[in-house]
């Protein structure tokens, strides 16, 4: 019977102490259990379904005239593109069949037809071989499959590694990559 007793005064405490935290939730707006939340604009975590008030539409409509910050003449010496940067990974290298293989992806853009192009640059020269191909869509990413360059075409040591992908809307650089070129 102890036993039983004991259980129940547990179970009873645990109750009292969530009841208490649900409480203390809902007096402090933090959930809305028991109550709707305000649907007031500019409280936090609700949504103004309501239409716009003409004092919303005034202020809507003089942000249209009002003049930017940007500076709306380019500057000539500064080249100017419209593409979007995008983080490009190199996922794996390997030296396999007489040719350095490099596999990598770009992420932040998800099409077809782009160019991914592998720079090899000799650490101690500064020789530079490059391949490319035509990047493929993924489900996430943009896939640049495997690069390979012939080791015929290298020496052997250290290469630093690079993966650049370029679109008519995108672009990005790899972080660079150490191989070894045996």
């Amino acid at each position: 019977m102890k036993h039983n007793r004991k259980t129940v005064a547990v179970i009873a405490a645990a109750l009292l102490l969530v009841a208490v935290a649900v409480g203390v939730l809902e007096l402090t707006n933090t959930t809305h259990i028991f109550h709707k939340a305000p649907n007031e604009p500019g409280v936090p975590g609700t949504i103004n379904y309501r239409p716009p008030t003409q004092i919303e539409k005034n202020d809507s409509e003089s942000h249209k005239n009002a003049p930017t910050d940007q500076n709306t003449t380019p500057d000539s010496s500064t080249p100017t593109t419209d593409k979007r940067a995008v983080v490009v990974n190199i996922s794996t290298w390997t030296q396999k069949d007489g040719n350095i293989e490099v596999n990598g992806y770009a992420t932040g853009v998800v099409e077809d037809g782009g160019t991914c192009t592998l720079t090899l640059t000799a650490e101690s020269n500064g020789k530079q071989v490059s391949a490319s191909r035509t990047a493929i869509a993924n489900a996430s990413n943009t896939s640049c499959g495997v690069n390979s360059i012939p080791v015929g075409s290298l020496f052997a040591g250290t290469w630093i590694a690079t993966l650049t992908y370029s679109s008519p809307t995108s672009s990005g650089q790899s972080t660079s990559t150490t191989i070894e070129v045996k």
